[in-house]
């Protein structure tokens, strides 16, 4: 009988409980920044050097350049990225997938990165059999990043130095100004938050990974900028015969250095025992009665939800028990990826003993709506107010806190 009695109660937890996940588009996570808009990336084609030719001079193709990973051509504005055409890029730059011998006297930049293509009418079921998949990607739209600061960085008179010049004018005449990433990347579209949360990372990975973390040698972008390889001697310009260093590991098999990588991140939103208030956090460099989820990085060796635990112990001395799941957000700063969880605490003593937190407490419903219902963008240098602030409608962290505080009080 307490056998029953105790599965009784466990599915009537576990009922309530599961009112957490997200079924409204009001709080669904995929609102937020840098989600809500899908490319088709072409993965398969990112090795077909004959297609990557024809996209990129494509009529339809656009380009986003970067001065370093954190620097993007936006509008004046700051309200959209700033594009440019084929016609432009190839006035500058030669074409990365021509043959040997077709680049003189243009700038060669080489690492390219392919975004994907916007077909929101891709061919499925039989007609996507009767397809020619190349021939269709050729004639839609296509999108590329790439970082030009190599031209910025020239010293002496010659054609980087030139291109320079000949870009600036051109973002003069567009209208557009390289803008420091985080100033403008809350403000885009759907499609344009989603555009550069990709580019952002992947010129980053890029810009990062330009020697192999094996052996030193300079690496080469391949795949479209998916992948960089410890080329032969000769290609890297290492010298070869007795003196030459020993083969790279990473020239056999497939290895986590010659690939992209992202970062997962736990960011858990803490319900008391009774569920009646939530557990947040502020960091010494918050804004004024700024709170929010508790966070951190997952490590080696350890499971989403044993990293739930583990954050929040160690960040607030409070142990939790049941783990429910509640979504995901890129977050390109540099390449992180937010998981979002509800955690149920087992207390509610909080001991701040890791110094990562300045505060940590427990806020009721009431308080939440209230934040919810004021808020205005956080500006670090107003008034100090008395009342919670909570972390912006496009972070995962404030999806999290809303649905808590609006859509599972209605379920319930």
């Amino acid at each position: 009988m307490a056998l029953r009695n105790r599965a009784t109660l466990y599915r009537q937890l576990l009922d309530s409980w599961t009112r957490l996940a997200p079924s409204s588009n009001s709080c669904d996570p995929s609102t937020g920044a840098f989600t809500g808009a899908t490319l088709n990336r072409i993965s398969p084609q990112r090795s077909n050097p004959a297609l990557l030719q024809q996209l990129f001079s494509s009529p339809r193709a656009q380009f986003l350049l970067f001065r370093g990973s954190n620097t993007v051509s936006a509008a004046e504005s700051g309200h959209t990225l700033g594009y440019f055409g084929a016609s432009d890029i190839l006035t500058w730059f030669a074409n990365p997938f021509d043959g040997p011998g077709s680049h003189e006297p243009k700038v060669v930049l080489k690492d390219w990165v392919l975004l994907g293509i916007d077909d929101a009418e891709h061919p499925t079921g039989d007609s996507y059999l009767a397809v020619d998949l190349p021939a269709y990607y050729a004639n839609q739209p296509v999108y590329w990043a790439i970082d030009v600061n190599p031209v910025y960085q020239a010293q002496e008179e010659g054609p980087l130095k030139n291109t320079a010049q000949l870009l600036d004018t051109a973002m003069q005449q567009g209208n557009y100004r390289f803008s420091e990433a985080r100033s403008v990347a809350f403000h885009f579209n759907a499609m344009d938050s989603t555009l550069f949360a990709q580019a952002s990372a992947m010129v980053d990975w890029n810009h990062r990974n330009r020697y192999c973390p094996s052996c030193g040698r300079l690496t080469v972008s391949k795949e479209a900028g998916y992948k960089r390889i410890c080329p032969p001697d000769e290609v890297s310009g290492e010298i070869t015969g007795q003196d030459a260093k020993p083969p790279c590991v990473n020239r056999r098999g497939i290895h986590n250095s010659a690939y992209p990588r992202t970062d997962p991140v736990v960011i858990v939103c803490v319900l008391s025992p009774d569920r009646s208030r939530i557990l947040l956090g502020r960091k010494v460099s918050f804004p004024t009665r700024w709170y929010t989820c508790v966070a951190g990085f997952v490590e080696p060796g350890e499971t989403l939800e044993a990293a739930v635990r583990r954050e929040v112990l160690e960040e607030t001395g409070v142990a939790v028990g049941p783990v429910l799941y509640f979504g995901n957000q890129p977050w390109p700063f540099p390449n992180n990826l937010m998981v979002g969880f509800y955690a149920q605490a087992t207390s509610e003593r909080v001991v701040l003993e890791d110094t990562e937190l300045e505060d940590a407490q427990w806020f009721t419903r009431e308080d939440v709506q209230a934040a919810i219902a004021k808020y205005t963008p956080t500006d670090i240098s107003e008034a100090a107010p008395t009342e919670l602030r909570l972390a912006p409608p496009y972070s995962i962290a404030h999806q999290l806190i809303r649905h808590w505080a609006v859509e599972y009080e209605t379920s319930l």
